[in-house]
């Protein structure tokens, strides 16, 4: 049984504060854009990874943070004096420490269960790179839906890492999603899974 008190702080550090420092990493971001716009076109890979959450519902995470600010405010405060630490580091040139402060945490990670579930429900998800062109996504879903596969959710994404466009799909289950990126690809469509 988890005490209310290691349930705050297992929930702040594993869901609070990750969303905060994804926002604060957007807003980095956004504050160091380029009259050309070179951050939002070349964002892509690891950045996107790590800013997915930074677009969760801003009343909802208001909500959360501010219902357990004391733990948050924390949470904060120690994940600052890591990055302090880090900061002086680099100044001072400590190689040894750079790398482990990489390394731990690359071992901590290592450990993380691959069966857990986590706060929030799995999303079973594929991106299809496609061409801009009329009907296209009637043309998708029908292909899918005529072999027994149900769309929960179809949306097409403007991210410049795909040449022509992209759709994102999602699914109901891991079952549908594997025989969904089956029947595309054997269609010849460009699809990639989302983990």
């Amino acid at each position: 049984m988890v005490s209310s008190p290691e349930h705050d702080t297992v929930t702040g550090c594993i869901s609070h504060v990750p969303h905060i420092i994804a926002s604060a990493l957007v807003s980095l971001a956004k504050n160091n854009e380029n009259s050309q716009g070179l951050i939002k076109l070349l964002a892509a890979g690891g950045f996107k990874d790590i800013t997915r959450i930074a677009s969760s519902n801003p009343s909802m995470w208001e909500d959360v943070v501010i219902s357990n600010g004391p733990v948050v405010v924390k949470l904060l405060e120690d994940f600052k004096l890591i990055v302090d630490g880090m900061i002086d580091n680099i100044k001072l040139g400590k190689n040894k420490e750079i790398y482990s402060f990489f390394d731990n945490a690359k071992a901590f990670r290592d450990g993380f269960s691959n069966t857990a579930t986590g706060l929030l429900p799995k999303q079973f998800e594929l991106i299809v790179d496609v061409t801009d062109e009329p009907g296209i996504i009637g043309k998708i879903a029908t292909l899918l839906g005529n072999n027994g596969i149900n769309i929960k959710n179809i949306n097409v994404s403007n991210s410049r890492e795909y040449e022509q466009g992209c759709l994102k799909i999602t699914l109901s289950d891991q079952e549908n999603t594997d025989k969904a990126f089956e029947i595309l690809e054997a269609s010849s469509y460009m699809v990639f899974r989302k983990d």
